[in-house]
């Protein structure tokens, strides 16, 4: 998943109006007359790539993306039943989400909160009228972009596949839920 949007807001010279960057390309090219806050922006990025905003507790980051198919298809398995979602799970709680788009916070733990989505309510199906549906498919997404966070961190070059996660990361000291 490509991050496209961020909004975040208490840090440095932003400490009381939400910034956002409304298009995040691989290629950003940031112009402002002096004292504007464009070192503080690169500071912002380079902490959030080296995962020590999540280290120093730092809170008010909004991140927007859409929900693609390989992000969703990770959390459900072919042909196994989904206990909590039911059998059909992937039909009616996954693929009804690509191409969706999110917004999620991250609180001082690195842990995902206020999660939303105005396109989560406009999915067509027969389980929207059930308002009890509505908010499992929500949580429910907030823990797909729980899971995707990974990459927003970058791993350490010693990091191997299989092994531990990296300290700081948002998974650290967060219960699995079954």
């Amino acid at each position: 998943m490509l991050i496209e949007k961020i909004a975040f807001r208490g840090f440095t010279c932003f400490e009381k109006e939400w910034t956002d960057l409304l298009e995040i390309k691989p290629i950003n090219i940031i112009i402002g007359r002096n004292n504007s806050g464009k070192s503080h922006l690169l500071d912002f990025f380079q902490r959030l790539c080296v995962q020590k905003v999540m280290n120093t507790g730092a809170k008010g980051i909004k991140f927007s993306a859409k929900l693609s198919e390989n992000d969703l298809r990770e959390l459900f398995i072919d042909g196994a039943p989904d206990l909590q979602l039911g059998r059909q799970a992937w039909r009616y709680h996954g693929s009804q989400f690509i191409d969706k788009e999110a917004t999620w916070e991250l609180n001082e733990f690195g842990k995902v909160e206020n999660f939303f989505s105005e396109d989560i309510d406009l999915c067509d199906g027969k389980a929207l009228n059930n308002p009890q549906m509505v908010q499992e498919r929500k949580r429910r997404i907030g823990e797909i972009h729980h899971s995707a966070l990974h990459s927003v961190w970058q791993w350490p070059e010693d990091h191997h596949p299989g092994s531990a996660e990296p300290a700081g990361h948002p998974r650290d000291g967060v219960e699995e839920r079954e």
